[in-house]
């Protein structure tokens, strides 16, 4: 579905914005720059979008971004002083975003991307803070 797409796309630019690791890279043709940030999702996923369509799916989105901010090691690797995910109220507005879309049910629409959330709910993916 088009407005899906178009909506894990916004959610992917947020969860980008202000990175600076990626210096010459096009987000909108290299898509896997976020799990370049999150490798622990790389095993099951090839592309951005799949990962944030099964967070979105799994309604495990603002969980994520939580868990992503927290991580304050990974968090000043990767992003600007400035950017959403370094920002307290920009975190907080997004994750109040992604609370509202919780009960939006989001359903694969693909074989390859049901697979995908599949395969990730039983290898129990999990977000490990960096060290």
């Amino acid at each position: 579905d088009s407005f899906c797409t178009e909506l894990f796309r916004l959610l992917r630019s947020c969860l980008l914005a202000g990175c600076c690791r990626f210096r010459g890279t096009d987000p909108s043709v290299d898509d896997l720059l976020l799990l370049l940030i999150v490798p622990e999702f790389v095993s099951v996923f090839a592309r951005d979008l799949d990962f944030i369509a099964y967070l979105c799916h799994s309604q495990s989105a603002a969980p994520f971004v939580r868990q992503l901010f927290a991580d304050k090691t990974r968090v000043s690797h990767f992003y600007h002083e400035f950017a959403i995910t370094r920002d307290e109220e920009l975190h907080q507005r997004l994750v109040h975003c992604l609370l509202a879309l919780e009960p939006v049910n989001f359903h694969p629409d693909s074989k390859m991307l049901a697979q995908q959330c599949l395969s990730a709910s039983l290898a129990d993916l999990r977000f490990t803070p960096v060290q």
